[in-house]
């Protein structure tokens, strides 16, 4: 059998592998023209004897048409290059753009209308060393990923100027769609040319928009633009701003400021970081037009690390026209602050406030770790507002903007809030507000004050916002504020009708952060009033308000006021002593006051817990006046060691409530009389000069009959001690104390005796007519100096009957018909006059 034979040929191909070059391109041409031949190698005419011809937009199209990173170099001898043809875009990777020799300058003065220079779609490219000038809309569109717009090297930066300017959303640069990422905008000149001062104003600086994220904005000097300097739009998210000058020249200590806000964030804008938590991240934010930053419908985004109103010394004022940040319409969950030294912004010297939280829409944003009113060191005046009008806040609060955070439990998230012109922070209108932690009108260390106007005033309707919390680390402290105008200069204001059901606690008010040394509130600690009801002061400690004389009318701890101002609730507070009671701080009149209608207040409870101390006021301990003040309750307070009588109550106030009188103890049974059925308390009394001094301990209660006796058991008496007593009305009405009685004696009185006086009275003269002596009566509610005088019916003086310091209760002097020189006058009508110093 014949064999088949088999073959089998293999094909061999080989491929050969071309190294693609990068091509160097000069521009050697001032005018605008396309490439001759895309991917020929030569950006416009082959090489001949003349050499190579090239514009910018023909090396940018033949470098798009060939493979490789290529670098385009122009020459500042060919400086201006004007784009007469439209936009030039960039879709090579890794194309390098530069000017050589110095800033080439790309101008769109004669393109057409409403289109950008230059847009870039491809990745990795760098734009160096240009000049973008005149577009008349965007200078230079990104949308794509990992370019390099500039550097830190201030011979590479770029500038752009007189961009934009017949469209309110047109910029120098735009940052578009969620292609455009990683990309970094270093170290150029927005708005301003040159040596970085003279300005050449864009309409606005950079957008970053649709999306765009994970862009760097850092190092540029961004000023002097028609809008804003900054706008993150659009659901652009995870972009940061740091290291920039924001409205200043390039010394960042003048500037022309950008016409709208330095940085605007809005309408979705996200997760963007303004500042950083490193002090080389910091942005200088000043002298712009309106906020330095706007937050407006955006949420969750950072505002750590920037110096806002101040130049980059942070102890001059370089004020943003309206508000350091302003965060409104719906923007929820950004932060302003942070965690850590580093993240703390300065946010003083702004005309208005230095932050703003306005809307319904304003939700569940935090504030914390920031310095509100002063420099960098915490010791330095730079308040937000102005001094000639005493207007701007370190924080407004209003509009309805709610459930917002200032401070925290955490000692890092302490704002220092001081030296602002008007409130340290205000509450209007909103609700549900948090504060907690921080310093208002102190310096940073809590020993010295800083004074805002007012510490914080909460009005028009602002309710269940909470000041301090249940723990220590949640106390403000809240020292050392004064205005000069009442009702303000106090620690706390809570004013208006509908400014209801707020909770004060835990806080210090008057003191220093240690709780053991007088940093004073000008007027008040605490003042309450124009309706504002049904508020909660609980475990505060409020000493060493007032400042200057003692005043009769004002209650420097605790001030309580008008006809509407209603069911405010006083408890457990410390009023007058350290935080740990060992020494007494006190407050330069009335520890606790009500006035003018005020009704329904609670000073103290039905709780031995709710007892507020009351010490070491230079006025009465619990002062109530007013015919129209009552339906105020006290009970279960210790009150004593008060300058004057431990509760005064005075024209016919608290429905002309009279105190009890203690007649004896028997056996533990205390008996006395008073008003009928009327809930009698009784105390441990402390004895002081007055009798009527105050309490330490409510030891029992009990009922008056219908004829007024009351027998009260009291188990823990024993002989020697001393008691006295309250007695409240079915209507809530309490009385002034009752006169001490030392258990194992016996109050000789009757029900119409007199007890001690609630006001200054001079009585008639008895007899009248006399001869030869007539008595004059007056009683004093406190001990006092006081002088009497006779005059005759000339209005010339006669004699001077008495002239020195009484005590307080009953008094009399005696006349026997002799002037000053002990020579009996003549009969006729005299006048005799009490007078107090």
């Amino acid at each position: 059998m014949k064999m088949r034979q088999v073959i089998i040929i293999g094909i061999l191909i080989m491929l050969s592998l071309a190294v693609v070059q990068a091509a160097t391109f000069r521009v050697r041409s001032t005018a605008d023209s396309h490439d001759l031949i895309a991917g020929d190698g030569y950006s416009g005419y082959p090489q001949d004897l003349s050499g190579v011809t090239s514009t910018l937009r023909a090396a940018i199209e033949e470098s798009n048409a060939l493979p490789g990173a290529d670098t385009i170099i122009i020459d500042i001898s060919y400086s201006p290059i004007k784009l007469t043809l439209g936009p030039v875009t960039i879709s090579d990777t890794g194309t390098i753009i530069m000017g050589e020799r110095g800033t080439v300058v790309i101008d769109g003065s004669l393109g057409p209308f409403g289109l950008p220079l230059i847009i870039i779609e491809s990745p990795n490219n760098i734009l160096q060393s240009l000049h973008f000038k005149r577009s008349s809309h965007h200078a230079l569109v990104i949308k794509s990923h990992s370019n390099i717009i500039g550097d830190s090297d201030i011979n590479l930066s770029n500038m752009f100027s007189m961009n934009g300017t017949s469209f309110v959303n047109a910029s120098a640069i735009a940052l578009v769609s969620d292609s455009a990422y990683n990309n970094q905008i270093i170290g150029n000149l927005i708005g301003v040319i040159g040596n970085g001062i003279v300005v050449e104003p864009n309409q606005n600086g950079i957008i970053i928009t649709e999306r765009a994220h994970h862009n760097l904005i850092k190092d540029n000097v961004i000023s002097g633009n028609l809008d804003h300097g900054i706008t993150i739009e659009i659901d652009a998210h995870s972009n940061q701003v740091s290291s920039n000058y924001i409205g200043t020249d390039i010394s960042g200590l003048n500037g022309p400021g950008n016409g709208q806000s330095g940085i605007m964030i809005r309408d979705g804008a996200s997760f963007n970081l303004i500042g950083g938590t490193s002090t080389d991240e910091q942005n200088l934010i000043a002298f712009n037009k309106s906020d330095g930053i706007t937050i407006l419908n955006a949420s969750n985004n950072q505002i750590a690390g920037n110096l806002i109103g101040v130049d980059r010394s942070s102890r001059v004022t370089a004020s943003n026209a309206d508000n350091g940040i302003s965060i409104l319409g719906f923007s929820v969950s950004n932060r302003i602050g942070g965690l850590s030294s580093d993240s703390a912004n300065i946010i003083s010297g702004n005309m208005n406030s230095g932050i703003l939280l306005r809307g319904n829409g304003v939700r569940y944003n935090s504030i914390s770790g920031n310095k509100i009113g002063t420099d960098n060191s915490g010791f330095r005046y730079i308040g937000n507002g102005q001094a000639e009008t005493i207007t701007g806040h370190g924080i407004l609060i209003d509009s309805g903007a709610s459930d917002n955070t200032i401070g925290g439990a955490n000692e890092l998230e302490r704002n220092i809030i001081s030296a602002n012109f008007f409130a340290g922070i205000k509450i209007s209108a909103s609700n549900n507000n948090n504060i907690a932690g921080n310093y208002i009108g102190l310096s940073v260390t809590g020993a010295s004050s800083l004074p805002n106007g007012v510490g914080i005033y909460i009005t028009v309707g602002s309710q269940a916002n909470i000041v301090g919390g249940e723990s220590s680390n949640a106390r403000n402290v809240i020292s050392g504020n004064r205005a000069d105008i009442f009702p303000f200069g106090c620690g706390l204001l809570l004013s208006g009708s509908g400014t209801n059901n707020n909770i004060i606690n835990n806080n210090f008010i008057g003191v220093d952060a240690t709780g053991t040394r007088a940093r004073r509130n000008g007027s008040s600690g605490v003042i309450i009033g124009n309706g504002a009801s049904s508020n909660t002061i609980s475990n505060n400690l409020i000493s060493g308000n007032g400042v200057g004389s003692y005043n009769e009318g004002i209650g420097r701890g605790v001030h309580i006021f008008g006809s509407d101002t209603r069911l405010n609730q006083l408890r457990a507070n410390s009023i007058g002593t350290s935080y740990d009671g060992t020494e007494l701080i006190y407050n330069s009149g009335h520890g606790i006051a009500v006035f003018d209608g005020a009704s329904m207040t609670v000073i103290g409870g039905n709780d031995k817990d709710d007892g507020n101390l009351i010490t070491g006021n230079q006025g009465h301990g619990i002062y109530i006046r007013d015919k129209e003040t009552e339906q105020n309750l006290i009970r279960y307070n210790q009150i004593f060691d008060n300058d004057s009588v431990g509760i005064v109550l005075t024209e016919n106030c608290q429905n002309e409530i009279q105190p009890p009188i203690i007649i004896s103890v028997i056996e533990n049974k205390v008996i006395g009389f008073s008003s009928p059925l009327m809930t009698i308390d009784i105390y441990y009394a402390k004895p002081d000069p007055s009798n009527y001094g105050g309490s330490l301990e409510l030891l029992s209660s009990g009922r008056s009959e219908l004829d007024g006796n009351f027998e009260i058991i009291t188990e823990q008496l024993q002989f020697g001690d001393t008691i006295t007593a309250i007695v409240t009305d079915s209507l809530g009405n309490s009385s002034s104390f009752a006169r001490n009685l030392a258990v194992g004696g016996y109050t000789s009185i009757s029900k119409n005796d007199n007890i001690l006086p609630q006001t200054i009275n001079l009585a008639q003269n008895y007899p009248n007519p006399f001869n030869p002596t007539t008595t004059i009566n007056f009683s004093l509610p406190k001990r006092m100096s006081i002088r009497i005088d006779i005059y005759n019916i000339l209005g010339k003086q006669v004699v001077t009957l008495a002239d020195g310091i009484f005590p307080a209760g009953e008094q009399k002097v005696i006349w026997d018909g002799s002037n000053k020189n002990k020579k009996a006058v003549t009969s006729g009508i005299y006048f005799y006059r009490l007078s107090t110093s």
